[in-house]
């Protein structure tokens, strides 16, 4: 599993790229305290973390490799440019993000591809998504409803807008 830090247009791709590779990804705050990211890095058995130069010192790594997004562009284009044409099964692991912990330890929800699957069908067609010209992407990604800010516009082919910092939600 990867995580993935900060809302960003490089985010979005590597979201993208989580999904499409098979694996599952969960989304860490930069502004959690680092005791709660440890956990959260820990419970999930993160095996990547995909983050940003600036940011890395911030995440605990505890063994864990990290990749930033930003800079080393020079290692992610060693990789094979060949499209991947993996099919995912739809009871396997898409994503998983942790609740607020208000009852003490944060707990992760797993949603499978199945369920992020029928989510986004649900919320495209009662949101009316092909309707519309795109979304602005405002909300940090440990927010779940931040996914409807960013799958259901993607796939009807429209744009996703990431909002600078000083115009976005600092926090839910």
């Amino acid at each position: 599993m990867s995580p993935v830090v900060e809302r960003s247009p490089e985010t979005i791709v590597a979201l993208l790229g989580i999904l499409k590779a098979g694996g599952a990804y969960v989304p860490l705050d930069p502004g959690y305290p680092r005791q709660r990211l440890a956990y959260m890095i820990e419970d999930a058995g993160i095996s990547l973390l995909l983050t940003q130069h600036r940011l890395r010192e911030l995440f605990p790594q505890a063994g864990v490799p990290s990749l930033c997004l930003d800079t080393e562009w020079d290692v992610i284009g060693q990789e094979g440019r060949d499209n991947l044409l993996r099919e995912q099964a739809p009871e396997g692991l898409a994503y998983v993000i942790y609740t607020s912990g208000s009852t003490g330890r944060p707990k992760g929800v797993m949603v499978s591809h199945r369920g992020l699957a029928q989510y986004l069908s649900w919320s495209a067609k009662e949101y009316r998504v092909a309707e519309g010209r795109g979304a602005p992407l405002h909300s940090p990604l440990g927010f779940d409803l931040t996914i409807t800010s960013i799958f259901p516009h993607l796939l009807a082919g429209q744009p996703v807008t990431v909002l600078p910092d000083d115009l976005a939600v600092e926090s839910y």
